[in-house]
């Protein structure tokens, strides 16, 4: 994956909340088109930000644009299953 592919996915409109999933199985929600900061090597993700337009975050990670495997959008749940009662 490349800078120009996270970007083109990022200026979408209307922004569709996405999944990154990484080489290392690592996978990162982007519920906003702002928690992502755009560098020439990498980029900076800023996590656990719950508003639009909000700058609080719970941290961030800084990935290499050749470390996505794919993207995909979310469909708002955290990954995890119930279970079945």
């Amino acid at each position: 994956m490349n800078r120009e592919e996270l970007e083109a996915q990022m200026q979408r409109q209307p922004f569709v909340p996405l999944r990154l999933h990484l080489r290392d199985h690592r996978k990162f929600d982007v519920p906003f088109n702002h928690v992502i900061v755009f560098r020439s090597r990498d980029f900076i993700l800023f996590k656990g930000v719950k508003k639009e337009g909000s700058r609080v975050a719970k941290g961030y990670e800084v990935i290499p644009y050749d470390q996505i495997d794919r993207i995909l959008p979310n469909r708002g749940g955290t990954g995890r299953r119930r279970k079945a009662s």
